[in-house]
């Protein structure tokens, strides 16, 4: 039997002569943090706040935990931010919404509505991400700063194209 063990390629991968090459993949870690629509990002954060990311292609995918103790002068809308690539435009319409942000968890928050979090998306043409959820009567809502305690932590994957 004819097995690869080791496969290295110097200028991408292309699996039949229509496709496009893949020739971009890349790891690495990025530092997310708290921001609010108005006040940015005035934080202070703890020891448990970092993340990773992979990049193949324009599809990036990060994972992060944001562990704060303060949340510091900020208001209004909550924003995860320091996503490492831009997020792209790619959306028809005007919607701005980009990519799909899911949660592992959230600690010390209380969505005032009702229903909890339910997701996110990362905004189109920036470098942050917007959580939001549904009330009890199906009513869409920012999360906001009045929704985070000061020693909110919260775990979450987002992926959107670039």
């Amino acid at each position: 039997s004819n097995k690869f063990k080791d496969l290295y390629l110097g200028g991408g991968i292309q699996f039949d002569s229509r496709s496009a090459k893949l020739s971009d993949y890349e790891e690495g870690q990025w530092t997310p943090t708290i921001q609010f629509s108005s006040g940015g990002n005035t934080a202070t954060y703890g020891s448990n706040t970092g993340g990773w990311y992979t990049k193949v292609g324009r599809l990036v995918t990060c994972n992060a935990r944001i562990q704060i103790t303060a949340k510091g002068g900020g208001s209004s809308a909550v924003q995860f931010g320091g996503l490492p690539f831009t997020v792209g435009n790619n959306n028809s319409g005007t919607s701005g919404i980009e990519g799909g942000l899911t949660f592992a968890y959230a600690g010390n928050c209380n969505a005032d509505k009702g229903s909890g979090w339910i997701g996110g998306y990362a905004n189109e043409s920036s470098t942050y991400a917007v959580p939001f959820y549904v009330d009890t009567s199906n009513n869409f809502h920012y999360v906001e700063d009045f929704d985070i305690d000061s020693d909110f932590s919260v775990g979450f994957t987002i992926t959107y194209a670039v």
